[in-house]
């Protein structure tokens, strides 16, 4: 490294593995500076690599020459970390800079199993810590496929190199981007700050729990949202029981967001991170109990890893304000229509309800009733033989939202025995429900009817043709029989 660093040349961190025995030897850390200054070299340069079983016995020797070793600037880290029985106690008591896993982790993984899920608990264990993750071994690109999915950032192994001299290793530090991963480690959140968030604080705890509305940390890919910790509130606002019913939807909560409203999300996230603001956003998500509600967000990005960062969500649930608003938009829909509509109906697929909001010009309200049973009734014992057929194929379109509203439609019906024409019009209003509003036109049609019977018959005496009334043994010799036939 010395020789290097004459050159001219970038010189890079290079790891030495140690073993116990070094740890227990007092002067370890001060024998190891001394060298470093000897040669000239910066001691952020030499990575110190412990294993696991390294720390077995004697933990306050072991804690005191790491402690050591930070203050003299050197990198620690833990090597083959999973190999050994005291991992966890390991990270909780040391200050590791740097956390490579063991191998042996990787042996069987395309025969599936747990290998990932155990893998990506290790990686988030980690990143949580504020430590950076090596995977040890890698020799396969589907090695190195597989843990960039679960959010490993640096790798080690003969996918892309094996042991190498001196001289094939400086060769290889002279072509470019070769060595372009050690560049820059990746960004994690600072320690203290996330053991506050994740847990770690009782103060922070207390005033997560007293938030007003859902709080809750997300580990964000670009397409998922994993739910790390959410507050009492978040049980209670979306309807969770416990924590253990919340389990299967902490993985991805977008999920339960309402389809449409996912890409809004998505981008409020990625918004987020890209511009360090807060974002606000209005979405609608599913309680456990399947119940459709409106929510007021805020997101804000709080750091982590560049691919999988770490965002805060609040959110309050806005279903009562946006029922209030709605009832206004309805109101004053109302007011304008019900002077020209005989009935105006509220009607939402999503739910499977219909309501009458207006008849004969006064306002009421009645209990909802189910959409898919009136379609059904309107169409077998109301809509005219003639028309069933257009009718129901025009509900099949609107069901499958390939109708363009505003939509109007003409059609028949029979009530108490008599024939009576309706005019229907849909119009979509806020919220995700459309309005239905219906006029009797039936003595419109009867006036157009006359109208065009007039026309007809206007049309036949200009062509000198015989009306078909005239055509019976009474009319023969009627005045104006006789007038068209003397006239032919």
């Amino acid at each position: 490294m010395a020789a290097t660093q004459a050159e001219g040349k970038p010189v890079l961190p290079i790891s030495v593995n140690f073993s116990r025995v070094h740890l227990h030897d007092f002067n370890f850390p001060q024998r190891l500076l001394a060298l470093t200054k000897k040669y000239g070299v910066d001691p952020k340069k030499i990575e110190i690599e412990l294993t696991e079983t390294a720390f077995a016995l004697n933990a306050k020797e072991q804690y005191n020459a790491v402690n050591k070793l930070h203050e003299y600037g050197f990198t620690v880290a833990i090597d083959d970390f999973g190999s050994g029985f005291s991992s966890l106690n390991m990270l909780k008591d040391f200050d590791f800079d740097i956390l490579k896993i063991d191998m042996k982790f990787l042996e069987d993984f395309e025969l599936g199993g747990k290998v990932g899920t155990v893998l990506t608990s290790v990686i988030r264990l980690a990143k949580w810590l504020g430590i950076p993750v090596v995977a040890e071994g890698v020799e396969t690109k589907e090695q190195l496929d597989f843990l960039r999915s679960l959010g490993c950032e640096m790798i080690q192994g003969y996918v892309y190199s094996r042991p190498l001299s001196r001289g094939e290793y400086e060769i290889l530090l002279d072509q470019k981007d070769s060595i372009s991963i050690l560049k820059e480690k990746p960004m994690v959140v600072a320690t203290s700050n996330m053991n506050a968030l994740l847990g770690g604080d009782g103060t922070i705890n207390s005033i997560l729990d007293g938030i007003l509305g859902g709080f809750g940390i997300y580990e964000f890919t670009g397409k998922a949202l994993e739910a790390i910790r959410v507050n009492r509130a978040y049980y209670d606002t979306m309807g969770y029981p416990d924590a253990v019913s919340f389990r299967a939807h902490s993985l991805n909560v977008l999920t339960q967001v309402y389809p449409s409203d996912v890409k809004k999300m998505l981008d409020a996230c990625n918004m987020a991170v890209e511009t360090g603001t807060v974002q606000k956003i209005s979405a609608r998500r599913y309680l456990y109990n399947g119940t459709l509600c409106r929510f007021d967000c805020l997101v804000k990005y709080i750091g982590g890893a560049k691919d999988r960062p770490f965002l805060c969500i609040t959110f309050i649930d806005a279903t009562e304000r946006l029922r209030v608003d709605r009832e206004k938009e309805l109101s004053k829909y109302c007011d304008a229509l019900h002077g020209i509509f005989d009935e105006i109906f509220e009607f939402d697929y999503k739910t499977d309800t219909l309501c009458l909001l207006s008849r004969e010009h006064v306002k009421r309200h009645e209990e909802p009733r189910k959409l898919k049973e009136a379609e059904r009734n309107w169409a077998e014992n109301i809509i005219h033989p003639d028309d069933r057929e257009k009718m129901e194929e025009y509900i099949l379109l609107a069901r499958a939202d390939e109708i363009k509203l505003p939509f109007s439609a003409d059609y028949r019906i029979i009530r108490n025995g008599e024939i009576r024409w309706i005019s229907a019009s849909v119009v979509s209003i806020a919220g995700g429900s459309y309005l239905l509003c219906k006029l009797d036109i039936t003595q419109k049609k009867q006036m157009e009817i006359l109208f065009e019977n007039m026309e007809a018959l206007q049309y036949n005496a200009d062509q000198g043709v015989i009306p078909d009334v005239f055509n019976n043994s009474e009319a023969e010799n009627s005045p104006t029989k006789r007038k068209m036939t003397a006239n032919t």
